[in-house]
């Protein structure tokens, strides 16, 4: 399978609930993708330019929201050849007349990026929306430029961090430039001082999503392949709902909730773990529970949703109710444990 298609897995699921929700009440929303290539894999399989296309295509807008809001997706590609295809395959997907597709861009991402960042920034709108996927095949990424766009109200971004780059140029003197304008500064320095190698990893994925300066990072999605962390997908955005959808999505394509997905040999496979969510974590925090003084599992969550951010609202609510059953006590009632 394509290292990518795992991440294409999760931009499906995801972009499905984005185009439900954020076109209501906006007059311009904004789909970004800074490294398209041809649209489709030499596996046959779609890339995320069509899987963003075919899931706006799906979503059955309203006729009020498509009266009222236009849809802007844009695509950047630097290779001549592969803009061309991508042109042609686009160009073969009907779209409603609210959406605007514009040609594909070919050129420098960053430059071509920035543009469109000031674009949605003068537009008259109070709020744009936009969402961008960023999906380069090295480490050649703007901390800075990444920042701007999620400064925008209601923007968002889904990042694929390629962790072996990383690792081969953080080895390289003369690479610490390039580290330094990915990570917005030389901290990533000190996550070389992790002795272990998986740990070493997350700790330069946790970093870069911190640096993000999202309010709700989600946690790195790690992608495995041959016994190794290939890359991580990182999720960001500075709304709540963004960030329920996001854990619904990752639930979807990994059942257990680990964060932890397998690249497998063969394409007809899922690849990825399917078993029950694992309550230990909060089982570890069960003197929280003991002590709580509110009974209302949405709260509950509201006061848990940093520290377990792996976990949907769904599953805080099955666990209030199982240790309920348990203790044969209600939460927020003195004397459950």
């Amino acid at each position: 399978m394509d290292s990518k298609m795992l991440s294409i897995k999760f931009l499906k699921n995801y972009l499905d609930a984005w185009y439900q929700i954020l076109p209501r009440g906006f007059k311009k929303v904004y789909y970004v993708d800074t490294h398209a290539g041809r649209g489709r894999h030499t596996t046959g399989h779609i890339g995320s330019p069509l899987i963003a296309l075919e899931s706006l295509q799906s979503s059955n807008h309203p006729e009020q929201v498509q009266n009222s809001t236009n849809i802007v997706l844009s695509f950047f590609e630097l290779n001549k050849d592969y803009c061309a295809t991508l042109s042609d395959e686009i160009s073969k997907i009907p779209v409603s007349n609210h959406v605007e597709v514009r040609t594909p861009i070919c050129g420098d991402w960053e430059e071509h990026f920035s543009k469109l960042i000031d674009e949605m920034g003068n537009q008259a709108y109070k709020i744009t929306p936009g969402f961008a996927f960023i999906d380069p095949f090295n480490c050649g990424l703007s901390m800075e430029l990444i920042r701007k766009f999620l400064n925008l109200p209601s923007c968002e971004v889904m990042i694929n961090l390629m962790f072996l780059e990383i690792r081969k140029e953080a080895e390289l003197d003369y690479m610490k430039p390039r580290l330094n304008r990915l990570y917005g500064s030389n901290k990533w320095e000190e996550c070389l001082k992790e002795s272990n190698a998986k740990e070493r990893a997350r700790s330069f994925a946790r970093l870069f999503a911190v640096e993000l300066g999202a309010q709700f990072p989600q946690p790195p999605i790690e992608m495995w392949a041959g016994g190794q962390i290939k890359y991580f997908l990182i999720h960001a955005t500075n709304h709540q709902l963004g960030d329920v959808k996001m854990k619904d999505a990752v639930w979807r394509v990994i059942p257990d909730g680990s964060y932890h997905a397998i690249e497998e040999d063969r394409p007809d496979q899922n690849g990825l773990i399917n078993v029950e969510p694992d309550f230990k974590p909060l089982r570890d925090r069960i003197e929280y529970f003991q002590s709580i003084s509110i009974s209302d599992p949405d709260l509950i969550y509201e006061k848990l949703i940093k520290e377990f951010s792996r976990y949907k609202r769904s599953h805080v609510k099955r666990f209030c109710k199982e240790i309920e059953k348990e203790h044969q006590a209600k939460l927020g009632q003195q004397g459950l444990f």
